[in-house]
């Protein structure tokens, strides 16, 4: 009897032990903490692309500009050209108030066709500009060149029989060349000398800087008035 009721005894223990060993030995595994969200970037200068898991920007992130494009503007600078063309000009005008067989009218006339046909090539040498300084060439001496055969061919057309010393035909060639390079010096100092010129923008402020305004707001409160200072950064 005693045999039988120590054995029903063991067999609860050992039940009980069975039933409750989990519960007692089980452990509980820690949950990992959750991932911490990408940092912000701040900055009106550059867009900094960051990996997905979240860390700083290694040395190979790439690295967006959000600077606008460079803008041009077209400017004249034929006003540099105006000023030597009217001391060319000057010096013709001497040169015909003068004796044009004389050793110093002869000087002057050549000074100013040197001054009138180099000046708006070297001008626009100096703007960098080579093909419209071969332009510039052409149209002066060519617009001079062709004025001169319309008007001599114009003033001999008739034939007319002068008793002046100079004949028609080489006074029509004279005053064409005088309208011919007056007219491609127009043509060059007006139409030629454009040049494109970047435009200076306000550049774009830095990540690690900021602005600072200040102003003066009024303050009305149920027991308080006055002016107080807002700022924005």
């Amino acid at each position: 009897m005693r045999h039988s009721a120590r054995c029903h005894l063991l067999a609860i223990i050992s039940a009980f032990v069975l039933t409750a060993a989990p519960d007692l030995f089980a452990q509980e595994t820690p949950l990992a903490p959750p991932a911490s969200p990408p940092p912000a970037v701040t900055g009106t200068g550059a867009a900094v692309v960051l990996p997905a898991t979240g860390s700083a920007p290694s040395q190979g992130a790439q690295v967006l500009s959000n600077s606008p494009p460079p803008r041009y503007e077209r400017q004249w600078y034929g006003w540099q050209i105006i000023i030597p063309d009217a001391v060319g000009v000057s010096l013709v005008a001497a040169g015909i108030a003068g004796q044009f067989d004389s050793t110093g009218g002869t000087a002057l006339g050549v000074s100013a066709l040197a001054i009138l046909s180099l000046d708006g090539p070297i001008t626009h040498i100096v703007h960098r500009r080579y093909a419209i300084a071969a332009a510039s060439l052409g149209v002066r001496v060519g617009g001079a060149v062709l004025g001169a055969i319309i008007g001599g061919v114009a003033a001999s057309g008739g034939n007319n029989k002068s008793d002046e010393d100079v004949p028609p035909g080489l006074a029509g060639a004279i005053f064409g060349f005088g309208i011919g390079a007056m007219a491609g010096m127009i043509a060059d100092d007006a139409g030629l000398a454009w040049e494109k010129v970047p435009v200076s923008q306000p550049q774009a402020s830095s990540p690690g800087t900021f602005h600072l305004a200040l102003a003066l707001a009024p303050i009305a409160g149920p027991t308080q008035r006055g002016m107080g200072v807002v700022g924005t950064f």
